[in-house]
């Protein structure tokens, strides 16, 4: 095992960039996220909001969201048990493939709910029933 993993091992190129230094024109307009901000959900909302015009978020913005969820995903195992509990649901959606606007779709599934997890390829949403 050790061997392959040293075989399929590459540099990450993103670990010697450093957000801070990366300026932004004045002309953006859309939704910015300092590195010592919260990714609050009201911020979640005007991302989506921003990109649904098809625009796009900085370079800076991308990087800092990009570190952050590398140093989450490091800590986590690849698969939990999940207890779900009494009166509450999830709702998986997956085989994404990388296609924004699919996820994008089932934020009226995952964005109000109590607990919500989203990854690249599955969202996972667990939420109360009968929220609506």
């Amino acid at each position: 095992r050790c061997v392959q993993e040293t075989a399929i091992r590459v540099e990450d190129p993103s670990e010697n960039i450093n957000p801070g230094e990366i300026a932004v024109p004045s002309t953006y307009t859309g939704p910015k996220l300092e590195l010592d901000q919260e990714v609050t959900r009201e911020w979640v909302e005007n991302l989506l909001e921003y990109m649904k015009d098809q625009k796009l978020l900085h370079k800076k913005y991308v990087l800092v969201l990009l570190q952050r969820i590398k140093n989450i995903l490091q800590e986590l195992h690849t698969l939990v048990d999940i207890q779900v509990p009494e009166g509450q649901e999830i709702t998986v959606c997956g085989d994404i493939h990388g296609q924004y606007y699919d996820p994008v779709s089932y934020t009226h599934l995952t964005l109000p709910t109590i607990y919500s997890v989203q990854i690249s390829v599955v969202a996972v949403s667990l939420k109360k029933k009968n929220m609506y």
